[in-house]
């Protein structure tokens, strides 16, 4: 499995308007093989929020383009900011030096 930890920041005085649009339904639907694991939220300057994904190694690009597709509407809303990572767990990282 692959995973993808999407952070996003947003101004504080913004946090109506994005709630407002997280719980419209408009955004674009995630497909069945994308599964969010988990989400977080911590008050920071801005607000920080954090949501990991799990996805089939064989579906990461296609995964990958429908969360940026999804967070591509958030990015409407003044000072919205996100950024995606790909992730690989301890194990995977020890195989890419011959430890695993």
């Amino acid at each position: 499995m692959a995973y993808i930890l999407i952070t996003s920041t947003y101004p504080p005085h913004k946090t109506m308007e994005l709630a407002k649009l997280y719980t419209s339904g408009k955004q674009p639907k995630y497909p069945d093989f994308v599964k969010r694991l988990h989400r977080f939220v911590v008050m920071d300057n801005d607000v920080k929020a954090y949501a990991l994904y799990e996805i089939p190694d064989d579906k990461i690009i296609d995964g990958g383009k429908a969360i940026a597709k999804r967070y591509a509407v958030y990015s409407t809303i003044e000072g919205y900011k996100y950024r995606a990572e790909l992730l690989m767990t301890a194990e995977d990282a020890l195989a890419l030096v011959g430890l695993g």
